[in-house]
């Protein structure tokens, strides 16, 4: 935003100012809210469907706390980044069972003084809250993906829809980003396939042959990202209630899943195949290897094709049918990074840097 409602990314989403005016002197580059009436409207658009992980960034400046919410900016039944009526800072979603899920942190906000406020979650299971680059609350229990911003689009300084929970002072810069599963797709592979390229290569030249697109292959890895993600999710049942060993080593897996860190999966491989042998978790293995039959049916992969795409792309954690069927043998450990413990859903593509 900025001062501007014109969406610099490229992505078309520019907003449709009301009752907001532009700030000057220090506050300059900003807007105004002063009124019930004042908001940014940005409707909807193919850039904000599918969002699947999200971080949203911006710069706000509070007038002092009256007890009245304050909407910061809301995708219409996706997301939410709001300040309640003392002030405290709140970041949720629509999880996967339908319902508003996130986290908040008190006092991390001043009114009267501009501060950069930012959202994210990863598109799995964890959200996060900065100010001024300070981690200020995060949780992990809170099941994604993302999803698409409904048909009232994005409201920022207001409440998609209607009049309510008008912000109260000013706003500047807002960026939104989104997940890119293409982009994903190919930093799977540069981590995972770094010393290991030969199954990948092999599928990948027996897909061109059949005429698939890359797009085809990125969507298609989406979702045996995605199924394996939900299979895990499952396993945090009842019966794993109460184990905390047990709640940390998923945690652990699940990060080191969606972060492709195959030198952190070896170590916890061992663990999950054992966990997921369980009688408890068999419903839910039954229904991931239907899932992963599905996809590789969609593009006429064999079985042998199927587990040489899932150990290329380090989703091969799940115990065959057959236990004693060969597997392929695990690559060499890839150096990376430590995970971030505030993960960052990267790659992202902008939906709306500056929106407006």
């Amino acid at each position: 935003m900025g001062g501007s409602t014109f969406d610099v990314s490229g992505m078309g989403n520019h907003g449709v100012p009301a009752d907001v005016q532009p700030g000057t002197g220090a506050d300059a580059g900003s807007y105004t809210f002063a009124s019930a009436a004042s908001g940014i409207m940005v409707a909807p658009s193919l850039s904000l469907q599918n969002l699947q992980a999200l971080r949203v960034r911006m710069k706000i400046r509070a007038d002092p706390w009256d007890g009245a919410r304050r909407n910061l900016v809301e995708g219409f039944v996706s997301f939410a980044f709001t300040l309640g009526g003392d002030g405290t800072l709140t970041g949720t979603i629509v999880d996967r069972s339908g319902a508003w899920s996130g986290v908040s942190a008190a006092g991390a906000v001043t009114p009267g003084r501009w501060h950069e406020v930012e959202m994210v979650h990863d598109g799995v299971g964890t959200v996060a809250l900065k100010v001024d680059g300070h981690v200020v609350a995060v949780r992990t229990d809170v099941p994604g993906p993302v999803r698409s911003v409904g048909p009232l689009g994005v409201a920022i300084g207001r409440w998609p829809d209607a009049n309510r929970y008008a912000f109260k002072g000013g706003i500047g810069e807002l960026q939104i980003w989104r997940f890119d599963p293409v982009k994903a797709v190919t930093k799977y592979l540069s981590c995972c396939c770094h010393r290991d390229t030969a199954p990948l290569e092999a599928v990948l030249a027996e897909l061109r042959e059949r005429g698939v697109d890359g797009a085809q292959a990125a969507e298609l890895a989406r979702q045996a990202q995605q199924a394996t993600l939900d299979l895990l999710q499952a396993v945090h049942g009842p019966e794993a209630k109460g184990n905390t060993e047990l709640e940390r080593s998923l945690d652990l897996f699940q990060r080191a899943l969606a972060g492709r860190d195959r030198r952190r999966l070896s170590p916890l491989r061992r663990r999950a195949r054992d966990l997921l042998q369980a009688d408890a978790n068999a419903g839910a293995l039954t229904g991931w290897r239907q899932r992963m039959e599905d996809i590789a049916r969609q593009i006429g992969l064999s079985r042998r094709e199927q587990e040489a795409m899932l150990h290329a792309l380090c989703l091969d954690v799940v115990p065959p049918d057959d236990p004693h069927r060969p597997r392929p043998d695990p690559s060499p450990a890839v150096e990376g990074g430590p995970w971030d413990h505030v993960p960052t859903p990267e790659p992202l593509i902008p939906a709306d840097r500056r929106v407006g």
